[in-house]
C-alpha cells in the first residue's frame, strides 16, 4: 500500500475526560507516521470541560475539537461531523474509552484497508477489566437474537481460539464492531456517511457496513 496515506482519528466523546485523557497519552506513547490528526467530536456543553482535560496533554498531531451544533447527541451525527472536518484520506473512527496498546497498531489496518474492496476494517479489542484480560470487540456475525452480535468466543477469554480460530485469524467478516474501525473516506462519501436518522443512535456502525457489502465492499 502507498506508505503515504493519511489517516484521521475521529473520536466521538461522551464525556469520559479520564478515558479521553488515556486514549491521548496510548498515541502519544505509540506514535504513527500515517496518523496526521485528532479529531474529538462533543456535544455543545462539553467544550470547556473537555479543553480543561485535555490542556496539558503533548501530542505529535494536531487536535481538533469540534462541538456539535444541536443539543441533542447522535451517534451517526457525531461520526459524520468529526468525517466532514478531517483532512485524511482514511479514517480512525475510536471510542473514548480505548486505549492504544501495540507500537504498530495502525499499519496492519491501513494494509488492509487500502484494498479497493474493503470496507472497513476492524482489529480484535480486548479490556483487563477484572482478573484476567477478555476479548470484547470480536468480528459481528448476523442473525444473533435477531440482529446481530460481535462473537467473542465461548468464554471470552484473550487465549481463546474461537470456533475455527476466528479470533486468532484475519477473516472477511459480516461487519465490524463500532468501537474501533478503519474506513476510506472515498467510501464514507459515497454511502452519505453514517444514518443520522434511522439509526442515527442504535446499529450506526452495523448500518454502515450493511450498506458497504451492497455496494460491493467486504469487512476485515
Amino acid at each position: 500500500f502507498d506508505r503515504s496515506s493519511t489517516v484521521s482519528m475521529v473520536v466521538p466523546s461522551g464525556l469520559q475526560t479520564g478515558y479521553l485523557r488515556s486514549l491521548m497519552e496510548s498515541l502519544q506513547t505509540f506514535p504513527q507516521a500515517n496518523l496526521t490528526e485528532i479529531v474529538v467530536v462533543i456535544a455543545p456543553d462539553q467544550l470547556s470541560e473537555v479543553e480543561y482535560a485535555l490542556s496539558d496533554v503533548t501530542l505529535s498531531v494536531p487536535l481538533q475539537i469540534v462541538p456539535l451544533q444541536q443539543d441533542s447527541y447522535g451517534h451517526g451525527r457525531a461520526l459524520n461531523a468529526g468525517i466532514a472536518k478531517a483532512s485524511g484520506e482514511f479514517i480512525v473512527v475510536c471510542d473514548d474509552d480505548t486505549e492504544i496498546l501495540h507500537a504498530d497498531w495502525l499499519v496492519p489496518l491501513l494494509g488492509i484497508a487500502s484494498q479497493v474492496d474493503v470496507g472497513c476494517v476492524a482489529p480484535r479489542l480486548m479490556t483487563n477489566r477484572g482478573s484476567e484480560a477478555r476479548v470484547v470487540g470480536g468480528p459481528i456475525v448476523l442473525g444473533i437474537n435477531g440482529t446481530a452480535a460481535p462473537y467473542n468466543g465461548e468464554e471470552g477469554r484473550l487465549e481463546e481460539n474461537g470456533v475455527f480460530s476466528r479470533l486468532k485469524v484475519t477473516q472477511d467478516v459480516s461487519a465490524v464492531a463500532g468501537h474501533f474501525f478503519l474506513l476510506r473516506r472515498t467510501n464514507w462519501e459515497a454511502l452519505g456517511g453514517f444514518s443520522e436518522v434511522e439509526f442515527g443512535l442504535w446499529f450506526t456502525v452495523l448500518d454502515y457496513c450493511l450498506r458497504q457489502s451492497k455496494a460491493g465492499k467486504r469487512h476485515v
